[in-house]
């Protein structure tokens, strides 16, 4: 059957302030009952007929309820009631997975059975959007626990960078094609992300299996004996590799002030009997020091940088590693190995460097596809996190240092991206007629490096866009004052009289 709806909603940022629904044909007896389903859709956004599709394969003939601020993401028909803003909205004022999926069965409760497709993407593109996958999985599971209709994600594909992927494939337990819905293997239930061993394998088997179903490797009994004797076993099980436990999820901003984020908690550097600046210190050094980690003697010369014995600074370090693990609050996040020091961090943790690297890579790849729109919306992202350069609240005498240049080349070539990305986004920005935003790009790009040639050509580019002749000379003039005349490149000087006609 299919739905003759119309809808007029009202957002806020306290729910719905208004909800008309108008059905002509209302028979909810005659109407069919979908099974519930927990599935990710995965499409360009731009490929309305693969969403069209998928979403027959689970909405034969009846509406599906849109919840997105994307006017053109699926066609302006009667099978389609449209909520004007992505219920991510809510993460920060709704506690809990359960609560959220609650209001949300409050508000559709006007129209229950229909298919409920939410856009992610605006998840996708928060400062951690690895860890919004995570929390929407959570919330998808319980909605679908909770609504007596079909849950459909949408993950925009154009806008998913390498730290995504991995949540994202553990986020659904189905995925959803225009070919039909398939079991995704590598989910497991909630309730045995922290089951023993034998009871995940039991599942995993199973489910790819059929004749493993039910299947138990050990009884209650025998568990015990079959593992043998660890304490705290029974209430600390072990990990099977290929099921991700609930691991404690860092955070770790190095773009401007630095700072450790623990499950969402921001970690204190300052403690009793330590030096806060040392301690900022010393874990900097060590997260670019990597896996390998540093050399004591390398790590004293740095903090400790005055003729002191190398004795004594090994005795400092030693006390300064004590008050590094009391602020990660465990001693097993610094780790020795002979005479070297090094952070045991996961590969799961995020960093704003790395996402600012991968979004800054996606958006340009976008943008040589000629998908500028997608494009400059990963670049935003990217934006977003340089909150300022790397480590730039760490004093200057660790930093700028003889000893070992650690930190400056590092810093140097992410202030450079950020330029490059500023450029790029105004690139997208002019090839989009939005001239008065690009050249805002531009102005924030030469502020941090006013004799960068290729911003200095693109800012020129967009006033020519702007028919602004006098201002291309003037910035033009004002860079051969700064360069000399005689070190204006060939290229720079065919631009401008090309620019000028």
């Amino acid at each position: 059957m299919v739905y003759d709806l119309s809808t007029q909603i009202r957002w806020t940022r306290h729910g719905f302030n208004q909800l008309n629904l108008f059905n002509k044909n209302n028979d909810a007896e005659s109407a069919i009952r979908a099974p519930k389903t927990n599935a990710a859709l995965i499409v360009e956004y731009q490929n309305i007929t693969f969403i069209t599709d998928s979403l027959k394969t689970v909405s034969p003939g009846r509406a599906v309820v849109l919840v997105s601020d994307q006017d053109d993401l699926l066609p302006q028909d009667s099978t389609v009631m449209r909520v004007n803003r992505p219920l991510i909205d809510r993460f920060d004022e709704v506690s809990g997975a359960a609560a959220l999926a609650e209001w949300v069965q409050s508000v559709l409760g006007s129209f229950p059975e229909h298919p409920v497709v939410i856009d992610t993407s605006l998840s996708q593109e928060g400062l951690d959007g690895a860890a919004s996958i995570r929390l929407w999985a959570e919330i998808a599971a319980a909605l679908a626990d909770t609504l007596n209709s079909p849950v459909i994600s949408l993950y925009d594909r154009n806008a998913l960078i390498e730290s995504h992927l991995q949540p994202l494939l553990r986020a659904h337990p189905m995925f959803l094609a225009p070919s039909g819905l398939y079991d995704n293997p590598f989910w497991v239930p909630p309730h045995l992300r922290q089951a023993s061993i034998d009871e995940q394998m039991s599942y995993f088997l199973g489910h790819i299996v059929p004749d493993y179903a039910e299947t138990k490797f050990f009884d209650d009994d025998g568990r015990a004996f079959a593992r043998g004797y660890e304490p705290g076993w029974l209430t600390t099980p072990p990990e099977l590799n290929v099921i991700r436990s609930r691991d404690v999820r860092w955070n770790i901003r190095c773009l401007g002030q630095l700072r450790i984020y623990c499950d969402g908690e921001m970690l204190d550097w300052n403690q009793p009997g330590g030096s806060a600046n040392k301690t900022r210190c010393l874990f900097a050094y060590l997260l670019m020091a990597g896996e390998k980690g540093a050399h004591v003697d390398q790590i004293g010369e740095v903090l400790w940088q005055k003729g002191d014995k190398s004795e004594l600074k090994r005795n400092r370090l030693h006390h300064c590693v004590a008050m590094l693990r009391k602020v990660l609050r465990s001693k097993d996040m610094v780790i020795r190995r002979g005479e070297y020091y090094a952070l045991a961090i996961t590969r799961s943790t995020w960093t704003d460097v790395k996402a600012f690297e991968q979004n800054c890579r996606r958006g340009l790849f976008l943008a040589k596809e000629g998908q500028e729109a997608d494009a400059l919306r990963i670049y935003q992202s990217a934006e977003k996190l340089y909150e300022g350069d790397l480590f730039e609240d760490l004093p200057i005498q660790y930093t700028e240092t003889d000893i070992d240049d650690w930190c400056l080349p590092r810093r140097r070539w992410l202030r450079n991206m950020r330029v490059k990305l500023l450029r790029d986004m105004s690139v997208c920005l002019r090839s989009m007629g939005q001239a008065a935003d690009a050249l805002q790009m531009c102005q924030k790009a030469l502020h941090v490096d006013s004799l960068s040639e290729d911003v200095l050509l693109e800012t020129m580019r967009v006033y020519q866009a702007q028919t602004r002749f006098d201002a291309i000379t003037r910035l033009f003039r004002e860079y051969e004052e700064k360069v000399g005349a005689d070190a204006v490149s060939d290229v720079c000087k065919r631009a401008y009289k090309s620019l000028m006609g």
